[in-house]
């Protein structure tokens, strides 16, 4: 018998549901999820998931501070593996959970143009091109901190958490170098200010 990462590799690998990055994601929350529910309930077939591990699951991840908005799209990609493993139990509806939602004003989220100038051109005068590549791709393809850190994971050699660990650090770490403002680097897209025009010229005058 297959174990249950093993069960979720054979799904993934067979699956051309949704983007890569989408399918790589969810991948990455079901196999953390896997090596939950094993440990905590000795579970051999992930066709057996069923309420009760799903509500323990997410009382443990809420139990280590982990952001309602990390646990809800958490749930949506074990949901997605669920669907195609065969099971045929009622999983709790995540809004059963009231995860909370974090508004923000769009002022709140996205960088000036400045602040992306100054963020790039400091990571690259510190040599950090893991910070700068990070930067470039949400400035200039309009990716979240999760998209990034599938994309990263393989040269980093480390989990997603640890990549988005090490890019939020630099932020905070690093943020009053380059704006008067407490930014952030999260979200399910880009935040920064994208101006395709604007990101081509200045990659082109900073080659000069």
């Amino acid at each position: 018998m297959l174990k249950l990462k093993e069960q979720i590799e054979k799904i993934y690998k067979n699956c051309n549901r949704g983007s890569v990055s989408t399918r790589k994601r969810y991948r990455i929350s079901t196999l953390k999820f896997c090596d939950f529910i094993e440990k905590r309930f000795c579970l051999q077939k992930f066709k057996n998931v069923n309420e009760k591990h799903i509500r323990a699951f997410v009382d443990h991840e809420r139990a280590n501070n982990v952001p309602d908005i990390t646990i809800e799209n958490e749930l949506i990609g074990i949901y997605f593996f669920y669907k195609f493993c065969g099971g045929t139990n009622t999983l709790p509806d995540k809004k059963e959970f009231n995860f909370k939602k974090e508004v923000k004003t769009i002022e709140d989220i996205l960088w000036t143009k400045e602040e992306v100038e100054n963020a790039i051109r400091l990571s690259e005068i510190q040599g950090n091109s893991f910070i700068e590549k990070a930067l470039k791709m949400s400035s200039y393809n309009n990716k979240g901190i999760e998209d990034i850190a599938v994309a990263l994971t393989d040269s980093m050699r480390c989990d997603t958490d640890k990549v988005k660990e090490r890019i939020r650090n630099w932020i905070h770490n690093n943020r009053n170098k380059f704006s008067e403002r407490k930014l952030k680097f999260g979200g399910s897209r880009g935040v920064f200010f994208y101006d395709k025009e604007w990101y081509l010229q200045w990659s082109y005058q900073s080659t000069e």
